[in-house]
């Protein structure tokens, strides 16, 4: 669904999956492209995509192991949309590291909040 909605309003679909089997259900559900993060460095994948401008939203559902590579996709002013967090809860980090990379915002919704 959310790769639907970024397509009406014209954006571009990077998704980052684990494995190729998901790389296809991404294409499938219209992603216009697929990174293996467990096989690629998709940060540097995401800024040669971008022509290095990064991307303005970041949704990430696996948390620990892609948080910091998700936020180093972002570009200045971009927004990490953290969610599910599969792989388990990021590490402690520090909120003002945000600012120099180009004053991110980081936000962590739950759906009880919108109900």
């Amino acid at each position: 669904m959310r790769t639907l909605m970024i397509k009406i309003l014209g954006g571009t679909v990077i998704e980052t999956v684990s494995t190729p089997a998901k790389a296809d259900l991404a294409k499938t559900a219209g992603a216009d492209h697929q990174i293996l993060y467990t096989e690629t460095d998709f940060d540097e994948e995401v800024n040669t995509l971008t022509d290095g401008n990064g991307v303005n939203v970041a949704f990430d559902s696996v948390e620990k192991t892609t948080f910091e590579r998700s936020i180093n996709c972002l570009k200045p002013l971009g927004t990490m949309v953290l969610y599910v967090n599969a792989s388990g809860p990021v590490r402690q980090f520090n909120p003002s590291s945000l600012g120099p990379k180009g004053s991110l915002f980081l936000t962590h919704p739950t759906i009880f909040d919108y109900l």
